[in-house]
This record gives structure tokens, C-alpha cells and sequence, in this order.
């Protein structure tokens, strides 16, 4: 849909309509996938940079 409102909007000039400019832009996959698993990786991360915290805090403190 976007791409066809992009085609049909009159202020963009008809050399930029080109394929050569949009063709390389495509979706793949499937978004609720991604959405169901993004907060998953959210807590990975948070929990490796607290466990990197804690083993920074505890080096520092035997100096």
C-alpha cells in the first residue's frame, strides 16, 4: 500500500518514481513474529549487562 501511495503522490517527480530508487526496499518476514519475540531479547540483554555490571563491581572491589 505504501509503495502504491508513494506512485500515485503528485508532489514527487516522475524520475524518482523510478524503480532504480524503491525496488531494493522489501519487507520480509512476518511482524507479529518479530513483536512476540523482541521482549524475550530485551531481557537477554538487560540481564547480560547486569551480570557484566556485577562482575565489573566485584573486580573493582578485590583491587
Amino acid at each position: 500500500q505504501s509503495k502504491l501511495s508513494y506512485l500515485k503522490d503528485t508532489s514527487i517527480s516522475n524520475v524518482k518514481k523510478s524503480p532504480y530508487y524503491w525496488s531494493a526496499f522489501v519487507y520480509y518476514g512476518n511482524p507479529i513474529d518479530f513483536k512476540k519475540e523482541t521482549p524475550y531479547m530485551l531481557y537477554y540483554f538487560f540481564a547480560t549487562l547486569t551480570v557484566i555490571i556485577v562482575v565489573f563491581l566485584y573486580v573493582k572491589k578485590q583491587k
